[in-house]
């Protein structure tokens, strides 16, 4: 099925109709082009929104209903993004092509209109010759009859000569001549007439029709294409789009208001009594004495122990100096540990570097490690004094590095591993400067505590020679939980207050593992005491 066979006296209707198709594809460009516009303002809003939205300083993200909402402020924005990359793939991959195909088919389609004037100004001129020598033949015909009857008119009338006889005898013969001429030659045009005629509708017409529906036909593929493409475009980003909405759906799966309830009481509770009833108070007097010594140390005290906190705020403060401390007397112990090993290449080396130095360092760190101690007891009993009215606050005290004791544990182990091959090795003058900068310098405190510290600290690098933890579970005595702790990771333990634990091993960093019944896990060394 072909145009050129079934539609061969229908050409005026293919020019028309190829033309309403390239208006089709310059109104479909137009709607691509007008999205592609609404596309860029819609992300571009988007961001505006997101931008108006986000985080403010002030805002608490502690609340899972908070947080949930900045994820979505933050898909939301990977969403405008999305939009931007639909904007980009249409304008590249849809709008262009749509508007080279439109000039393109319009170049063949004015190309095909000029040869298809061509052939019918060609059927036309043969058709006006035919035209004109049937005029002529008819012309001839006429004048033959008229010459014949002029004729037949003068032989039945008695009156004519003779000579006027012959001379329309002569003309009559003249114009059978030209009449049979005429008549020949319409003949002959006629044959080529509908010889010309037949090709044109058989041959000439109906290929120049059928280049016109495969012109027809390859746009309307092409056209095809970029309608996939269009769907493409969506189809493209819609991973990225069902991420992100799955990532503001985890959000919301994640907000859990008995959790930010217990957060906001963790946050404002103060542990402080109900209060009673009013008491009557005795007139005192209005002169009063100064007691602004005593303030001002009051205060003083109130500033190291917390005690101007509420309770539980105190607690927590407390738990959070602790650990602190545990923090950098583990940093300290770090560095000693280094230093012990360059003290070592030192000694069987001196010409990488002053030994005696080193060992000043050395000192200095017990004696700073033996400050930090002494500071951690002192806190432990303000926090001893703090929860003595009850059960402790269920904040877990945690390891300020961000890893769990196992993990610590490891990285030691591993540490002395890489270490020990280098103690023969040299070491650079960069070497020993990190090491010396990490060194800080500690207060002085008194000889007896000093040499205290110091057998403290050849206790604790005994320990670290045995990987950094002692096993205390021979100890006597009952050990027992001071406070509620939640497990935070997976080698945790919980436990609550008052439950009772054995000590397995002692890292040195202020966690213990302990067992309770047949479960296992590490706990923070404030947390627990010996039941004597």
């Amino acid at each position: 099925m072909s145009w050129g066979s079934e539609l061969w006296d229908q050409y005026e209707a293919i020019c028309t109709h190829t033309d309403h198709e390239i208006e089709f594809i310059r109104r479909v460009s137009s709607f691509v082009k007008d999205r592609i516009h609404a596309e860029t303002v819609y992300a571009k809003e988007l961001r505006k929104l997101v931008k108006s939205y986000r985080k403010r300083e002030e805002e608490d993200s502690k609340y899972t209903n908070i947080q949930a909402f900045g994820k979505l402020v933050v898909e939301t924005n990977d969403l405008a993004g999305q939009r931007e990359l639909i904007a980009e793939y249409l304008q590249n991959e849809v709008f262009k092509p749509l508007n080279e195909l439109a000039k393109n088919t319009t170049a063949v389609r004015r190309k095909m209109m000029l040869e298809g004037q061509e052939l019918h100004k060609k059927l036309k001129e043969s058709m006006d010759q035919l035209e004109n020598a049937k005029r002529i033949y008819r012309k001839a015909s006429e004048e033959k009859e008229v010459a014949a009857h002029a004729l037949d008119r003068a032989d039945n009338d008695p009156q004519s000569t003779k000579a006027k006889i012959d001379k329309l005898t002569q003309i009559s013969r003249g114009k059978d001549q030209a009449g049979e001429e005429s008549r020949n030659n319409y003949i002959l045009q006629l044959e080529a007439t509908n010889q010309y005629r037949r090709q044109h509708y058989t041959q000439l017409m109906p290929q120049h029709m059928d280049t016109f529906m495969q012109m027809n036909t390859d746009h309307i593929n092409t056209y095809k294409a970029l309608i996939n493409a269009y769907a493409e475009s969506h189809r493209r980003v819609n991973p990225v789009i069902n991420t992100c909405l799955d990532n503001i759906t985890a959000g919301s799966d994640a907000i859990d208001p008995d959790k930010d309830n217990r957060q906001f009481i963790e946050e404002r509770k103060t542990g402080y009594p109900v209060p009673g009833n009013v008491d009557f108070e005795e007139y005192q007097g209005k002169i009063k004495k100064k007691e602004k010594d005593k303030k001002d140390d009051k205060k003083k005290l109130e500033a190291r122990d917390f005690s101007h906190l509420p309770p539980e705020q105190r607690k927590k403060r407390l738990i959070k100096k602790i650990g602190e401390l545990e923090a950098a007397m583990e940093k300290t112990t770090s560095d000693m540990t280094a230093m012990e090993k360059m003290k070592t290449i030192y000694e069987q080396n001196p010409s990488l570097g002053d030994a005696q130095q080193v060992a000043q360092r050395l000192a200095e760190n017990a004696e700073k490690i033996g400050i930090i101690k002494s500071e951690i007891q002192e806190f432990k009993g303000y926090l001893s004094e703090a929860g003595s009215g009850g059960s402790g606050s269920s904040t877990s005290l945690q390891s300020k590095n961000g890893k769990s004791p196992a993990a610590k544990k490891k990285e030691k182990v591993k540490e002395k591993k890489e270490e020990r091959p280098r103690a023969t090795s040299k070491l650079s003058s960069t070497d020993i400067e990190v090491v010396s900068n990490n060194s800080s310098t500690a207060a002085h405190p008194s000889p007896q505590g000093s040499t205290d510290n110091v057998k403290a600290q050849e206790e604790w690098f005994s320990d670290d020679e045995d990987g950094g933890s002692k096993d205390q579970s021979g100890d006597a005595g009952v050990w027992i939980m001071v406070y509620d702790f939640e497990a935070q990771n997976e080698d945790e333990l919980s436990c609550r207050a008052n439950d009772i634990v054995t000590i397995i091993e002692d890292l040195g960093d202020g966690w213990l593992r302990v067992r309770k019944g047949k479960d296992e896990g590490y706990v923070p060394q404030s947390y627990v005491q010996k039941n004597s």
